[in-house]
């Protein structure tokens, strides 16, 4: 898991001229309904903000809690996980760190993943008293490895925490289940997870994962980005977080990149957060307070601030139609962008926890989402090195060659026309000190 730590100071409101449009809101009560929340949610093609939707509809032990501690009182944050563990006994995060602009910075940018500080080893329970301002208790200052980044200065951010791994008694591997203990006896469920989905949409989903938790401070970001899979249900815990959101058709507008590489992430070149926007794009607007649940369609372009003291949400991503060929895209860009991204120049090009994988591994990925897209199993569809070299030809033929180089050369444009009148004036000034 890797808690993410990086800086931001104030809330960038949109820039003069253009108003964002307000995410539709919605209250939902299972009486009033007639049919699951997930069927509504799904017939949509916008983004739906259910107010105080976790409190009507859900009996989460995630909403326990902060309901009577939180980072700012001084409690621990959980203060107790299903099965009797605390929150001293979770897995050991990466914690990410970047710093938070002063006031009169106007750019107040949103950093990239990989131009922030990560340390490593760090507890959810030390975390949460980082967000305190305290320090880890009977250590001393120096030995805090999160003392060098006060909270004052910096923002921090436990992001995209797998439940899986935080939660594992409430997960278990299926291969891993006794049935029953070595007395005969039947052995004990697992515990109920902390966030029950199916609970909250009202029927059960397909979906790649478990949810996953995000914890910040304030000014804590995540660029502005789509995502390849699914669709999102987010439910706000506990603190209030800022998001914008952009239909597909404005990924084009907004600059669409693979890099920083990250799998199943295209991100946009423009740092909506801090109010680059540009013109033709209105970005709808949510605000999600406690409880409140927001609905993210597929491929819905967004970017997310904290704006209180610190946030808790709680995400889980369905899957969506769609999802097997996007599948094979992603698996063609992990190909073609993997050799380019061994020895990056800057670290900032591969998200931290992106792993790279060699050759044969992209290939035998290509093909075994290739064989999931046809409905083959995998020793019915085409063998590796049919792959290997249809993908060879595909990437070296000449119009795609060619519609590389045309890209290539508009993006390098500005550069080289620069580095061509340099050399021209510096041709210049050498004739004239001759004369």
């Amino acid at each position: 898991p890797v808690p993410t730590m990086a800086g931001a100071a104030a809330v960038v409101a949109p820039p003069s001229g253009c108003v964002a449009q307000c995410v539709e809101t919605a209250e939902w009560t299972r009486a009033g309904s007639d049919g699951p929340l997930l069927d509504h949610l799904l017939a949509r093609g916008a983004p739906l903000l259910l107010k105080g939707a976790l409190l009507e509809l859900t009996t989460w032990p995630a909403l326990r809690w902060t309901s009577a501690s939180s980072p700012a009182n001084g409690a621990e944050v959980p203060p107790s996980l299903p099965g009797g563990g605390s929150a001293s006994g979770l897995a050991a995060f990466e914690d990410q760190h970047g710093h938070r602009p002063s006031a009169s910075d106007v750019r107040a940018s949103t950093p990239w993943e990989g131009d922030c500080h990560y340390v490593d080893g760090v507890p959810l329970s030390q975390f949460c008293r980082w967000l305190r301002g305290e320090g880890p208790p009977g250590t001393e200052r120096g030995e805090d490895p999160l003392a060098a980044f006060p909270a004052s200065e910096w923002w921090g951010y436990c992001a995209y925490q797998h439940f899986e791994e935080l939660f594992p008694e409430a997960f278990p591997d299926e291969t891993s289940v006794e049935q029953e203990d070595e007395g005969g006896r039947p052995t004990p469920s697992p515990p109920p997870p902390p966030a029950d989905f199916e609970e909250l949409l009202g029927r059960p989903f397909k979906a790649h994962g478990a949810p996953t938790l995000w914890l910040g401070s304030a000014g804590a970001r995540t660029p502005c980005h789509r995502d390849a899979y699914g669709v999102n249900v987010v439910a706000q815990v506990a603190g209030v977080k800022r998001w914008l959101l952009f239909p597909p058709a404005d990924a084009k507008l907004l600059g669409e990149t693979r890099l920083p590489f990250e799998d199943a992430s295209t991100f946009m070149v423009r740092d909506l957060l801090a109010g680059n926007l540009p013109v033709g794009c209105r970005p709808f607007e949510a605000t999600l307070e406690p409880m409140d649940v927001l609905f993210v369609p597929r491929h819905w372009v967004h970017a997310v601030e904290c704006v209180s003291p610190w946030s808790l949400s709680i995400n889980q991503w369905l899957d969506a139609p769609g999802d097997a060929e996007e599948r094979v895209h992603e698996g063609v860009a992990r190909c073609l962008a993997s050799p380019l991204l061994e020895g990056a120049p800057e670290a900032w090009w591969l998200n931290p926890g992106e792993e790279l994988f060699d050759v044969e591994a992209n290939a035998a990925n290509l093909q075994a989402s290739l064989c999931a897209a046809a409905g083959l199993e995998l020793s019915s569809g085409p063998r590796l090195p049919e792959v290997r070299a249809a993908l060879l030809r595909a990437a070296t033929h000449p119009e795609v060659v060619a519609a590389i180089v045309e890209r290539l050369s508009a993006e390098l444009a500005p550069r080289l026309r620069a580095t061509k009148t340099s050399a021209a004036e510096r041709e210049r000034a050498r004739r004239s000190s001759r004369s």
